[in-house]
């Protein structure tokens, strides 16, 4: 019996020791994969296998098969790792059951399909271990979030990408419920999203994601640098999305350094980032060195992967483009029937990736004007993103509604329309084929308006806008060639439309939000919550502008963090306001189109004249419209046009010039003036069938940033002598006001402002700065805040004449006026203006500095959308208020465009560095005007009359100092009652009242007199 326990003693501790040997070894394989050195790492796998199969302990046992197949995977050893890994299930399903070790193994088989390029099968593996992993960890587990990340992927993979985002989303969420905002697993998160991002086309928001992945890898060591490398080369293709080819070359180059050090040059993940690399050569336009680039992925990836991998295909495709591009059209098409043979064997000839091959494809057909063989193509990727759909008739197109990847099919569509458009023209002017290219465009229009609603984020939107300008452009083009066959105006009709909605769709549709939300039944607090976090999204912006400017890298870091919660929040939260209040979503949704006979009817008079114009790549085209008449101008946009804009707005606004009174710059100017009027106005002008007092110029792209007011209806008799006083201004025979839109512009004039006048206390708020005690916003601003003096004049005289309120030097602050610029019916600001070049969301207005404030005097645009005017009328009287960036699409990012969004209808702002001396008589005369009931704009035009009239300083004649403001949105006249007249009607109403108690009195005694 004692030997029997000794026996049994001696054996139980020879198990203990090999079962601790066992993960000892487990332990260093663990350790040496993550140093990213497999065949060590494999090595001692091995051993814990053979110790844990000795002791028979199955759990370790599983996952030393798990571990050895994953290495193999990395190593892109297929058939090893597979082998392993079905060992790993069917003893542990035999032995064990469905325990989360066999969740492990189903996660890394799902791994390992995905890099041999099965994704069904990717996808049926994670879907199972997502099901036992919910059932033995529970949803908050780390596992549960890392196979949701895995499945968000297959999703991906499979084009199905609002499963993928939905996934990835529900992924992150799950993780950070168990770890720190800055734990590494949150990178995968963070890489995924971006990615499916980068496949919806929304490039900037990708952008964000995989900067913030890169954010929690900073401090990678080991195994993870690999997914360093891996985030660097995801950067990279956000960039080179977005045309930064020489950004995205560099990251590229910085993930294959990482890379090629911790898995060597021959790795499967190499050829990914030389395939990427020679993607952004060929977009730079280095056909040559792209090829180089791709045939090195192309070495790895044969040598690593099945034949028939997709990587291989997408190889072959990018070769395809840059022999193509040398004109080796041989070499071109054999990679690319080559490539898309493999994807459509590996993918199915109804996947994303293959319809983008075809867009690809076709699209170098269209450039050797081999117009059959690329609407071909182009039909065939539209067939992969839509079921039933007849691709051998060149001439349909598919539902809208049912296209999947609709990036993709619009892309298809955009270069179908042109191609059609092409073989009308070039070819045999066959009318199918423009029929035909205009009816794409309308698919194509009609793709656009559904993703511009889909699409939440406020970034990717304008991604969108910018991408649709062509398209947009195109419409307008084959409806004017429709015209001049057919002679009907009905297109030239369609083509206004079709500019109408190429304007200010960011600005409308957030206009249009805000006054749905008050009557579609959304309870308060949803509101508030997602106005908070608004608020916050605009705080966030700023502070990480201001990081990235002070090259704060940590601080950078830790905003970009708060900004992407914070952005994920507020969109979620506008997601919840469509999804749960139907009244709402149907509002939104409803068609709300704003046709010619709209603008004649509900913005012009017999004389009124509107001009709008639509800036395409190579010409103009002036719609312009007056009350009975309507007709399209083309416009070339010639050397000499861009030599005009150029020096007009020089003209106008270089101080340096106007000093000098060059008699070479004052002739430039003169001659661009009356020759910019020649081109863009005379025309119309002279053939409107009426008499034409008032023009409203919608402008578009570089026309933005003039003052149409300045253009000359004649010559100078001289051009080299001239006085500015006696030049034939368009403003001496025309009122002049702009607009964003025909649309907007309505909605200036028609938008209620139902509880205005119970939220206002006075008709004039005006804030005029001190800067005695300022310091620069940023190390890089470097303005000079000297005091404005005349801006304090002008404030506190136009205060008097109103008899509002003024805050003036020190007591003009941003604080008081967020406070206070809610109760005034006229906001008139006058301060140092300070723009943004880059990103107009971060022009400010400089108020005076309070070191016991807790805002930091600097008002931005971005903060100025988050506030609630009740003011009919806003006058920016600070430099550059009504300039900035052009965003294509949405028009000029001003400080002024913040206003209108902020509740302002109608505004006056500055278009240059208008000098403060200058302003004061002028604007005091401008409200002049406005108290006797004239309209904004003629009052506006009749201030600069008599200031150029009235100047006695033949300096200030020159159009630098009068002609910077213009006015913009509804124009009609202000009824404003200021207290003056309050005081003065209160005492004529007491006087007659007492006339009338007088008369009764003296009535009554004399009837009692006669009684007696």
């Amino acid at each position: 019996m004692l030997f029997t326990v000794l026996m049994l003693t001696k054996i139980t501790f020879a198990q203990e020791l090999d079962t601790i040997t066992a993960y000892e070894n487990y332990q260093k394989a663990r350790k040496f994969g993550d140093a990213g050195d497999y065949r060590q790492s494999i090595s001692y796998y091995q051993k814990a296998l053979m110790g844990y199969e000795k002791v028979t302990y199955w759990p370790g046992y599983i996952k030393s098969l798990n571990g050895l197949g994953a290495c193999h995977t990395l190593l892109s050893e297929h058939k090893q790792a597979q082998e392993y890994l079905q060992l790993a299930m069917s003893t542990g399903l035999d032995r064990l059951g469905e325990v989360p070790e066999i969740a492990d193994t189903f996660q890394n088989l799902g791994f390992d399909w995905s890099r041999q390029g099965d994704y069904d099968k990717q996808f049926e593996n994670y879907k199972r271990a997502l099901q036992i992993r919910l059932e033995k960890l529970g949803e908050d587990h780390p596992k549960v979030a890392q196979t949701y990340s895995s499945l968000s992927v297959s999703y991906k993979y499979r084009g199905d990408y609002e499963n993928a985002l939905a996934t990835a989303k529900k992924g992150l969420d799950t993780r950070l419920k168990s770890v720190n905002p800055n734990d590494f697993s949150l990178s995968q998160d963070y890489t995924n999203i971006g990615a499916i991002y980068l496949s919806k086309g929304e490039f900037k928001n990708a952008q964000e994601h995989f900067q913030r992945a890169l954010d929690v890898m900073e401090g990678a060591t080991g195994e993870q640098n690999q997914f360093k490398a891996i985030g660097y080369s995801n950067l990279g293709k956000s960039l080179d999305a977005q045309k930064e080819y020489n950004k995205a070359i560099v990251a590229y180059e910085n993930a294959l350094e990482v890379l090629i050090k911790l898995l060597g040059e021959k790795h499967v993940y190499a050829g990914i980032f030389y395939n990427n690399l020679g993607a952004a050569w060929h977009n730079n336009g280095n056909a040559t060195k792209a090829i180089n680039y791709h045939e090195k992925a192309l070495n790895i990836f044969t040598a690593a992967l099945p034949s028939n991998h997709p990587y291989v295909a997408t190889t072959y495709i990018n070769l395809g483009k840059s022999f193509g591009a040398l004109e080796e059209e041989v070499k071109a098409f054999d990679y690319f029937n080559t490539g898309l043979s493999i994807q459509g064997m590996v993918l199915g000839p109804n996947h994303p990736e293959y319809a983008s091959s075809c867009y690809i494809i076709g699209s170098h057909f269209a450039k050797l004007n081999q117009w059959d063989n690329a609407l071909s193509y182009f039909q065939k990727g539209l067939a992969a993103l839509s079921e039933d759909f007849d691709e051998t008739d060149i001439y349909a197109n598919p539902v809208m509604q049912r296209v999947t990847s609709k990036n993709i099919a619009l892309d298809l569509l955009a270069a179908k329309a042109e191609v059609l458009l092409f073989r009308y023209k070039k070819s045999n002017q066959n009318i199918s084929s423009l029929e035909s290219s205009f009816s794409t465009c309308q698919a194509a229009l009609e793709l656009i308006d559904l993703l511009k609603f889909e699409i939440t984020s406020s970034i990717s939107k304008q991604e969108l806008i910018e991408k649709s300008i062509p398209v947009y452009e195109k419409s307008i083009e084959v409806s004017h060639e429709l015209f001049k066959i057919n002679n009907d105006k009905k297109y030239l009709k369609q083509a206004f439309g079709f500019s109408e909605k190429s304007k200010a769709f960011l600005l409308l549709q957030e206009l249009k939000y805000a006054e749905i939300k008050k009557y579609a039944g959304i309870p308060d607090s949803v509101i508030q919550k997602e106005k908070t976090l608004n608020i916050q999204l605009a705080f966030y912006k700023g502070e990480l502008h201001s990081a990235i400017r002070k090259k704060d890298s940590s601080q950078a870091k830790a905003l970009r963090d708060k900004l992407l919660q914070t952005r994920t929040a507020y969109e979620s939260t506008r997601k919840e306001i469509e999804h749960r209040y139907s009244r709402y979503h149907r509002l939104k949704y409803g068609m709300d189109e704003f046709t010619v006979e709209d603008v004649q009817k509900e913005l012009l008079d017999e004389q009124s004249l509107l001009l709008e114009f639509f800036a395409g790549e190579d010409q103009l085209y002036l719609f312009g419209v007056t009350q009975d008449d309507y007709n399209v101008l083309t416009i070339e946009k010639t050397a000499t046009y861009n030599k005009w804009i150029m020096d007009f707005r020089e003209g106008l606004t270089d101080y340096h010039h106007v000093i000098e009174a060059n008699p070479k710059t004052k002739q430039a100017f003169a001659e661009a003036a009356h020759g910019l009027y020649g081109m863009l106005l005379k025309k119309t002008l002279d053939e409107a069938e009426q008499s034409v007092e008032k023009i409203i110029v919608i402008p578009d792209g570089a026309l933005s940033y003039l003052n149409f007011e300045a253009l000359l209806t004649s010559a100078p008799a001289d051009y080299g002598s001239f006085k500015y006083k006696d030049l034939h201004y368009l403003l001496k025979e025309y009122t002049v006001g702009y607009a964003y839109s025909s649309k907007f512009l309505r909605n200036s004039i028609a938008a209620p402002k139902t509880d205005a006048n119970q939220n206002r206390k006075s008709t004039f708020g005006g804030y005029a700065s001190d800067y005695a005690l300022a310091t620069p916003t940023s190390p890089g601003d470097n303005i000079d805040l000297m005091r404005l003096p005349g801006a304090e004049r002008e404030v506190r005289s136009i205060a008097e004449k109103l008899q509002g309120k003024a805050w003036v030097g020190t007591s003009a602050t941003e604080e008081v006026f967020k406070e206070t610029a809610g109760e005034f019916q006229i906001l008139h600001i006058a301060m140092h203006g300070l723009l943004d070049d880059t990103d107009p969301m971060f022009s400010k207005l400089l108020f005076s500095q309070n070191k016991d404030s807790n805002e930091d005097g600097q008002l931005n645009a971005a903060e100025i959308y988050n506030l609630d005017f009740n003011a009919d009328l806003a006058v920016l009287s600070a430099c550059d208020s009504g300039f900035g960036k052009i965003n294509k699409g949405e028009g000029m990012m001003s400080l002024s465009r913040a206003f209108a969004y902020a509740g302002c209808p109608s505004l006056v702002a500055s278009l240059w560095k208008v000098p403060d001396e200058t302003t004061v008589a002028p604007m005091m005369d401008f409200y002049d005007q406005l108290m006797t009931g004239m309209p904004i704009d003629e009052a506006l035009q009749k201030a600069k009359l008599n200031y150029l009239q009235n100047a006695e300083n033949p300096l200030y004649e020159h159009p630098y100092f009068w002609a910077g403001f213009v006015v913009h949105g509804n124009t009609q006249p202000l009824h404003i009652e200021s207290q003056n007249t309050t005081v003065y009607t209160y005492a004529v109403a007491a006087l007659l009242t007492g006339l009338i108690l007088l008369i009764l009195v003296r009535k009554r005694k004399s009837a009692g007199n006669s009684s007696v």
